[in-house]
């Protein structure tokens, strides 16, 4: 790389730890029982601070994502006959505020940990029974994949556990991590099989991010608490190497102008890295404010992260970073979402 593109790529990287936002909706799931459990709606203004709107209840909401003008909830167990988890679907009004949400559909699975929208459908990753779905919509029917193997560790690799799944930045396929057999598998938008990729062996890889030119992959490994680069194309992606991180069991990562960041739960900071394709360096750390950061979501020059005990805390990114309690009584925040006001 020459001097002048490294001055261009610091130049960015300074621009963004130093941005201030749009006006952004910001929605928090607090993965508790009903009726402590919820969806937290604030305001995000362009300094960073939030302004609370309010609390839609729901049963122990693991997962947010958008589709549209709707936000879609993964709830752990909502059901009172099986341990199935449930997706339902709740309208976003003009003010950002949450309508009624729709009947609760089954994921087909127990512990349903992640999900997204995409290619028209909503797909889970059912994390305790080793199975990945496409639920039914608009008249079709549901699409269930059962993975079968194991890992390394017999206490938590005895099986499958997918922990991710998302589409890749091609518009192409679907990416899902299964931290059980150490294996990033790749579907077409019908769940049909089209690559895996092997991972090191007992790493326990759980969630990844694609750079801003979707050459390039990270994955945040929860067993033995490394990051990996990979690389990508047409569906296919390759191991390129790890680096590790501060602490243990890390959990969710992020990509940002030419840096990485990935949270660890044992030490409850975010590791930042410098990324040149398929090299990391590490750079520095930042507190999440809380203990056991579970997820986190970058919007301009702030981060705001969803910690299992101690709440969700916002601050601005850099070294010395100094987190902020956001209100509301959380039990355990597990995730957080958001897009600019008057987004559809």
């Amino acid at each position: 790389m020459t001097s002048r593109e490294t001055a261009t790529r610091t130049t960015r990287r300074a621009r963004f730890e130093n941005e201030d936002i749009l006006m952004t909706h910001l929605y928090i799931a607090d993965c508790s029982p009903y009726p402590a459990g919820g969806i937290f709606h604030y305001i995000m203004d362009s300094d960073g601070a939030l302004s609370p709107i309010g609390k839609t209840p729901a049963d122990r909401p693991m997962y947010l994502a958008f589709d549209g003008d709707t936000l879609y909830a993964l709830l752990r167990a909502p059901f009172a006959e099986n341990e199935s988890s449930g997706v339902c679907a709740f309208p976003i009004g003009a003010d950002g505020a949450l309508g009624a949400a729709s009947d609760i559909v089954p994921t087909e699975g127990a512990v349903g940990c992640h999900l997204c929208a995409a290619f028209g459908a909503v797909y889970a990753a059912n994390y305790l029974s080793g199975s990945v779905i496409r639920l039914p919509q608009d008249g079709t029917d549901s699409c269930l994949v059962v993975h079968h193997g194991a890992g390394a560790d017999p206490a938590r690799q005895d099986m499958a556990h997918p922990h991710y799944i998302a589409p890749t930045p091609d518009g192409r396929y679907l990416v899902c991590a299964d931290l059980g057999m150490d294996t990033i598998f790749t579907y077409d938008p019908a769940l049909h099989e089209a690559s895996r990729l092997s991972m090191p062996v007992g790493c326990g890889c759980r969630h990844l991010v694609f750079s801003e030119d979707g050459a390039f992959a990270y994955c945040v490994n929860e067993l033995s608490s490394t990051l990996s680069a990979l690389s990508y194309a047409n569906g296919n992606f390759a191991y390129l190497g790890s680096v590790p991180l501060d602490g243990g069991m890390p959990s969710a990562v992020r990509y940002r102008s030419g840096r990485v960041y990935a949270a660890s739960r044992t030490d409850s900071r975010i590791s930042v890295f410098e990324a040149d394709g398929g090299r990391l360096a590490y750079l520095y750390s930042m507190p999440t404010g809380g203990v056991s950061p579970r997820d986190f979501a970058l919007f301009g020059g702030f981060a705001v992260c969803a910690n299992e005990r101690g709440g969700a805390y916002g601050m601005r990114v850099g070294e010395g970073a100094r987190p902020a309690p956001i209100p509301g009584r959380f039990e355990k925040a597990f995730c957080v979402v958001g897009r600019p006001c008057g987004a559809s």
